[in-house]
């Protein structure tokens, strides 16, 4: 990271555990606890423009975390549980805004930053939260992830939380008919998928036969 958006991230930091609930998890993402099961999230993608003046142009990606979810992805995918990474849902701070648009904001180097960071923390607080804590909640969660596909592993997200909500035989169909779509695809993505879909479904028969063995 060059030095300015360096900078920008530290005065960013100073002032978003200021102003909100959000607290410095790593460099340009930030947390805070809902409750046991939901992390609130703040990522702070950036652009560098070293012109003159130089620029550091911040884009915030507001999210939510549910941990069971991200708890069983890992498990299926034989990975280690991270307990801030990835977001469950995530989105460009303005398109939850009552504008919903998408926003950045702009840090020149030697002019002030109080204007920018004082606004980004205030849409955060305002509409991020807002956003976050409507989303705190499973079937919410559902409804937001088939309405809004995700750019990262949605379809994980989507089984992951149908088999959470005890809709087993959803979650299996969804699986099946994106394997299906798949079948000959050869693209990263559709072998991640594929790799994960059959876990799942090997997962969801054993669940049922010690249903009926019980």
């Amino acid at each position: 990271m060059t030095t300015l958006p360096r900078q920008v991230e530290k005065h960013l930091s100073e002032v978003l555990e200021l102003r909100t609930k959000l607290r410095r998890a790593k460099a340009g993402i930030f947390t805070w606890s809902i409750d046991v099961d939901w992390l609130g999230w703040l990522g702070l993608n950036s652009a560098f423009y070293p012109g003159q003046p130089k620029q550091c142009v911040v884009n915030p990606v507001v999210g939510i975390r549910h941990q069971p979810t991200e708890r069983l992805i890992a498990e299926l995918q034989g990975a280690r549980f991270h307990r801030y990474l990835p977001p469950t849902v995530a989105r460009n701070l303005g398109y939850v805004t009552s504008a919903a648009t998408y926003r950045s904001w702009s840090f020149v180097e030697g002019r002030s930053w109080n204007e920018q960071s004082e606004q980004l923390a205030m849409c955060f607080a305002e509409a991020g939260e807002r956003f976050q804590l409507e989303l705190a909640n499973l079937p919410r969660l559902e409804s937001h992830l088939r309405e809004h596909p995700q750019v990262f592993q949605s379809e994980f997200r989507h089984i992951a939380v149908l088999h959470l909500l005890g809709r087993d035989a959803e979650a299996s169909a969804y699986a099946e008919a994106r394997l299906r779509e798949i079948s000959s695809a050869g693209d990263r993505a559709s072998s991640e998928f594929r790799a994960f879909g059959q876990r799942y479904l090997a997962f969801a028969a054993a669940r049922e036969q010690r249903g009926y063995q019980a």
